[in-house]
C-alpha cells in the first residue's frame, strides 16, 4: 500500500484553504504609499502579521483579480505583487511579528490578496520563466480573510485612485509538502486521428517525480521514498465527499461520463506551438488566445483495497489519460469548447500538475537552461513536452 500522511493531514487541509502560487508574470513593486495617486491607479496596503513561527524570510504580497483566483480554487495568475524584506519585521516584540506593505498602481477593480513567506529563500519569480515562483515545503502562507475561524478569501474593491490601507494579511499556515516537481519520460505523443477514429482507446502518458538541483537557486529533494514528506511527490487525494465508502465521480459531468473520478492533483495542458529549436515556440495565436486542455489520472492505485479515501497519499508516478478536447480562449476573453480532436492544434503542449495545496509544477520550464548542482537532476528533463500529432 502507498504510504499515507495522516500525521500531516491537518496541516495539509489547512493549507488547502489558503492557496499557494501559479506561475507569476508581473514585476516587483517597491514604491511607497501615495495618497495622491493618479485616478485609476489604486493602492492596497496594510500590515502582514506572522503567527506561528519566528523563523522568518522575505514575504511576497500577491494580488489576484477576484474573478481569477489562484490554485486550487482557480488558475489565476497575480496581476501584481510586492516584496517585504525580512528586515522590515519587528522581531524585538514578544507577540505577533508584523510589517507594513503596499501594492500600488492597481487599476480599478476587485482583488484577492495573499502572502507567501519564503523561509528557505528559493522563491525567484523572475528566474527560469516562473518555475521558481511557488511555495516550497516549510514556507508560510496567508491571505486577507474576513473571519479567521472561516478563512476564505475576502475581496478588496478599489477605484478612482483609492488608497485602501487597512488590508491586514495573517500569515499562519505552514506548507507541509513539497511542490510536485516532475518530468515527462521520453516526451510522449498522442494522436488526434486515433482519438477521432477510436475514442474509447485511452492514450496515456506518465508523470514522473524528480529532485531539482539547479544553479537557478532551488534544491528540492526526492523523489519521495516514504521517509521525508518534504521530498518531491504528487499529493494524491481520492475524494468520497458523500461518505458512501466509494470514490466520487468527477465533478465535471462531461468527465464523469468518461468514468473519471474526483481525484487530485488536477492535470492541465496548454498549447505552445512548434518548437523553434532555441527553447521557444512558433504558433499563430493572437495575444490573449490559448488552447487549454486536461489530463485525467488513471487510478490504478485503487486496485489496492486498503487505499485510503479523503486522505493525502504521496505517489511518485502517475499515469495520465489525455482528454482529446480543449477550451479555446479567445483574445476578447470569451471562449469556446473544442470537442472534435482534429480541430485541436497539433504541436507541443505544456503539462501542469496542481496539488490540493495549490502548489504547482509545469513542464517545460526555464530550469532546462541552468546547470545541475547534483547528478540526481538532469536539467534537460524540464524541457520535456507532450506532443499532439
Amino acid at each position: 500500500m502507498a504510504p499515507s500522511l495522516t500525521d500531516f493531514e491537518s496541516d495539509m487541509n489547512a493549507t488547502h484553504i489558503i492557496p499557494a502560487l501559479f506561475a507569476l508574470s508581473a514585476c516587483i513593486y517597491t514604491a511607497p504609499l501615495d495618497p495622491d495617486a493618479t485616478e485609476g491607479l489604486n493602492t492596497i496596503a496594510g500590515s502582514v502579521i506572522i503567527n506561528g513561527t519566528r523563523q522568518l524570510g522575505p514575504t511576497f504580497i500577491l494580488v489576484y483579480d477576484a474573478d481569477a483566483p489562484p490554485p486550487p480554487e482557480g488558475s489565476g495568475r497575480p496581476v501584481s505583487f510586492a516584496a517585504v524584506p525580512q528586515s522590515a519585521f519587528n522581531t524585538t516584540v514578544d507577540g505577533l511579528i508584523a510589517a507594513d506593505y503596499a501594492v500600488p498602481n492597481l487599476p480599478d477593480g476587485e482583488y484577492l490578496v495573499s502572502a507567501l513567506m519564503d523561509v528557505d529563500n528559493d522563491f525567484h519569480p523572475t528566474i527560469a520563466s516562473g518555475a521558481l515562483a511557488g511555495a516550497t515545503c516549510g514556507d508560510w502562507l496567508g491571505a486577507y480573510v474576513a473571519d479567521v475561524l472561516n478563512p476564505e478569501f475576502t475581496s478588496v474593491m478599489v477605484q478612482n485612485g483609492q488608497l485602501q490601507d487597512d488590508v491586514t494579511l495573517a500569515v499562519a499556515q505552514k506548507v507541509p509538502l513539497e511542490r510536485p516537481a516532475f518530468y515527462l519520460p521520453e516526451s510522449p505523443t498522442v494522436s488526434r486521428a486515433i482519438a477521432g477514429s477510436a475514442p474509447s482507446t485511452p492514450q496515456l502518458f506518465t508523470l514522473q517525480s524528480t529532485a531539482i538541483h539547479s544553479t537557478a537557486g532551488v534544491d528540492l529533494t526526492g523523489p519521495y521514498d516514504g521517509s521525508e514528506p518534504c521530498d518531491t511527490a504528487f499529493a494524491v487525494v481520492v475524494y468520497d465527499r458523500d461518505g458512501d465508502g466509494q470514490p466520487d465521480a468527477h465533478p465535471d459531468p462531461s468527465l464523469a461520463a468518461r468514468g473519471a473520478l474526483d481525484i487530485w492533483p488536477e492535470i492541465y495542458l496548454q498549447y505552445l506551438g512548434e518548437p523553434d529549436g532555441s527553447g521557444g515556440f512558433i504558433n499563430e495565436l493572437e495575444p490573449g488566445e490559448a488552447y487549454l486542455g486536461q489530463g485525467l489520472i488513471i487510478p490504478d492505485f485503487l486496485s489496492e483495497d486498503s487505499f485510503p479515501l479523503n486522505t493525502t497519499v504521496l505517489l511518485t508516478s502517475l499515469q495520465i489519460a489525455w482528454v482529446p478536447g480543449a477550451i479555446h480562449q479567445l483574445p476578447n476573453r470569451n471562449s469556446t469548447t473544442v470537442t472534435n480532436p482534429l480541430a485541436l492544434p497539433p504541436g507541443a503542449w505544456s503539462v501542469t500538475a496542481i496539488s490540493p495545496t495549490g502548489q504547482t509544477w509545469t513542464v517545460p520550464n526555464g530550469l532546462s537552461a541552468f546547470e545541475s548542482t547534483d547528478s540526481a537532476f538532469t536539467p534537460e528533463s524540464q524541457a520535456t513536452l507532450l506532443f499532439v500529432e
